[in-house]
């Protein structure tokens, strides 16, 4: 009778057992799957990161581009405007000198 009873108790030890290093691979799976996804992710982010940069020297670059087209259109435009002006001041100058 003992003797039973101990067998019996080593069989739920042994369920136990196997159910605990079932566990174990099962947690060792998932720690193998979670690892991968967060080289991943620090894989993922580490290329927005450099494609964020990218991004940034483009902005910038084309900010200066944009500036620089902007003086250029300003000193055209205001080379174009004062021999206009020029001429218009003449041309006033002459009609009121024949006026008198």
């Amino acid at each position: 009778m003992q003797l039973d009873c101990v067998v019996v108790q080593l069989r739920d030890v042994e369920a136990e057992l196997e159910a605990e290093q079932r566990r174990g691979r099962d947690l060792q799976a998932e720690n193998r799957k979670l690892s991968r996804m967060l080289q991943e992710l620090r894989t993922q982010s580490e290329e927005d990161r450099r494609a964020m940069t990218e991004l940034a020297d483009q902005v910038n670059t084309l900010q200066q581009r944009v500036k620089t087209l902007r003086r250029q259109l300003e000193e055209a435009v205001s080379s174009s405007i004062e021999p206009t002006l020029t001429s218009s001041s003449a041309k006033f100058v002459l009609l009121e000198t024949k006026k008198c």
